[in-house]
């Protein structure tokens, strides 16, 4: 199975984006870089988890994992803070494409969820950003940003903040009436060379990226991670070719009983025409022996009838 080797890899692969957000002394400011970049504005010092998973209300409803979870810690009591989910995302398939709003729309909903704790006011909901960088257009509408928020829609200009907001980065976009910084940016992530470090925080990406791609517990984590995901694929394969002999046999067991059946009709109705005909034939002879023996017997009466008149 060819796979992409670690210094080959830019920031839109999941394994780097994940590894360089979660790297000891560095993952929280690089995090901070990015949303300082994509958003405009300063961003508060952040508590970052990757990878995280959040499990279904029980077993017979769906999860989610998240790639980056960073949650805004402010020193100031009567600021705003924010939760931030960032996805790396290079599957732009048909499928993949039609269902990313409602995709979405569970990943707020996952994160709110867990937001509020037992008695707390729903004031106390932090804002929720969802951020998708995305190597295709999710629209197909050549932008290279699209920020989705709730509105009314009778008074698209009355103000309705629910505090949720959701961001698609297109790398492929036209950059129209975007910043340059974050034009540079989205280059810069989907081919993360020296060649696309145009500017001093991309620079100092950059660095942090060689760092983590340099650091010999990340290529150990790289192979591991490449030898679960080898084993998984064999035991879906083993999985899947298990099932399939089982498929088999009880479509094997469907078809023959289906076909014992029409069989049995078929040699039912042929057996029963032929013994019909037997009994039939078997009948008919008995018939002709019967008024055969009778007619024998009329004559032997019609004989001895005779005999006595001739003697009278």
């Amino acid at each position: 199975m060819q796979r992409k080797r670690l210094e080959d890899m830019n920031l839109l692969d999941d394994f780097l984006f994940n590894a360089v957000m979660t790297f000891p002394g560095i993952g929280e400011r690089f995090c901070r870089l990015l949303l300082q970049v994509v958003l405009g504005r300063e961003i508060g010092r952040l508590r970052v988890v990757a990878q995280r998973a959040f499990g279904g209300r029980d077993e017979g409803f769906r999860g989610a994992r998240l790639d980056v979870l960073a949650e805004e810690e402010l020193m100031d009591v009567l600021a705003d803070p924010s939760v931030f989910d960032i996805e790396p995302d290079n599957n732009g398939d048909v499928v993949s494409m039609k269902d990313l709003p409602k995709r979405v729309r569970f990943y707020h909903a996952i994160i709110d969820s867990r937001c509020l704790k037992k008695g707390e006011g729903f004031g106390k909901l932090k804002r929720v950003f969802v951020i998708f960088v995305c190597s295709y257009d999710p629209f197909d509408r050549g932008r290279m940003v699209y920020t989705i928020r709730n509105m009314c829609e009778e008074i698209p200009e009355m103000e309705y903040d629910d505090g949720l907001r959701t961001v698609f980065l297109n790398t492929k976009g036209d950059g129209a009436g975007v910043p340059e910084e974050l034009v540079a940016l989205l280059h810069f992530l989907e081919d993360t060379r020296e060649v696309n470090a145009v500017n001093d925080v991309l620079r100092e990406l950059l660095e942090m990226v060689r760092v983590v791609k340099d650091d010999g517990k990340v290529t150990v984590a790289y192979m591991k991670s490449f030898e679960i995901e080898q084993m998984w694929i064999n035991k879906g394969i083993e999985q899947g070719i298990s099932q399939g002999i089982a498929q088999g046999i009880e479509q094997g067991i469907s078809q023959g009983i289906a076909q014992g059946i029409e069989q049995g009709i078929s040699q039912g109705i042929t057996q029963g025409i032929t013994q019909g005909i037997e009994k039939g034939r078997s009948e008919e002879r008995a018939n002709t022996l019967r008024e055969k023996a009778r007619a024998d017997r009329l004559e032997r009466e019609l004989r001895k009838l005779r005999r006595g008149r001739r003697d009278v």
